[in-house]
């Protein structure tokens, strides 16, 4: 059995839960405030921070064509 366990954030709300759950994935949510429970991801926004957002200083890119061209970069 396929399980996927996120934090509580909003993308990650019931549209997401139930989409999961009709391919037939359980859906399990972490503790509130508990980020040691999901470590690796923690892990991984740190690293996108330090590494990729720091490059855009504080510039919001709302077009996808020049956000993967920056990834890319």
């Amino acid at each position: 059995m396929q399980v996927i366990q996120t934090d509580n954030g909003a993308e990650f709300q019931s549209a997401f839960h139930w989409h999961v759950l009709d391919r037939g994935i359980a859906h399990t949510y972490i503790k509130p405030r508990t980020p040691r429970l999901n470590g690796k991801v923690e892990r991984s926004h740190r690293i996108d921070a330090e590494e990729f957002y720091r490059m855009l200083d504080g510039v919001v890119i709302d077009d996808t064509e020049v956000f993967n061209d920056k990834l890319r970069e």
